[in-house]
C-alpha cells in the first residue's frame, strides 16, 4: 500500500498460509504480548483474538521458518488474530485454511486504521521454535526489526 485516503479507515490483513500448507496440528503463532501460544482461536467460530499487538508471528512446528508482521509506529487500535477453515465448525479439524492476521481490525470486519504513513514488515526468520531461548531469540529479532 502506497497511500491511505483521509477519512476513509482501513486495516492491514495478511491472509495466508505459513510454511505453505495448512496443517493445524503443527501451527503456532505469537506476538509481544503473550509470547509463543499453540491456541487456536477461530474466526468462523468467533474464537479470534483482539487486542493491541506492535506484532505477530505464525509459524510451523516442523519448518526452519517463520512469518513475522510488524507495525513500526504503535498505536492504540485493535487488531486481529485467528485461523479460518475452509469447512464448518472446528478450524483445528478443518483440512485446509489459513492464518487471518489484521492491524487495525476490530470485530465484525471494522476498519480502524486512520493515520497516514503507517510503516509494517512482512518478513521471515530463518529459525525453529524448539526452546524457550529459540522463542526468545525471535523475539529480539522482531523487536530490533526497524
Amino acid at each position: 500500500m502506497v497511500k491511505t485516503v483521509p477519512g476513509i479507515p482501513y486495516w492491514f490483513l495478511y491472509e495466508g498460509t505459513p510454511a505453505g500448507k495448512y496443517d493445524p496440528e503443527k501451527m503456532y503463532w505469537g506476538n509481544n504480548l503473550d509470547g509463543r501460544m499453540i491456541n487456536f482461536p477461530d474466526l468462523l467460530e468467533n474464537t479470534g483474538i483482539y487486542n493491541n499487538w506492535n506484532w505477530v508471528y505464525t509459524g510451523q512446528k516442523d519448518y526452519p521458518r517463520i512469518l513475522f508482521l510488524k507495525q513500526l509506529q504503535p498505536d492504540d487500535n485493535t487488531d486481529l488474530f485467528s485461523y479460518m477453515g475452509n469447512t464448518n465448525g472446528d478450524a483445528s479439524k478443518s483440512p485446509d485454511g489459513m492464518v487471518c492476521f489484521g492491524f487495525g481490525r476490530e470485530h465484525h470486519t471494522k476498519p480502524v486504521l486512520n493515520a497516514a504513513n503507517l510503516e509494517f514488515v512482512i518478513g521471515f526468520i530463518e529459525k525453529k521454535i524448539t526452546t524457550v531461548n529459540d522463542n526468545q531469540a525471535v523475539t529480539k529479532f522482531i523487536e530490533n526489526v526497524k
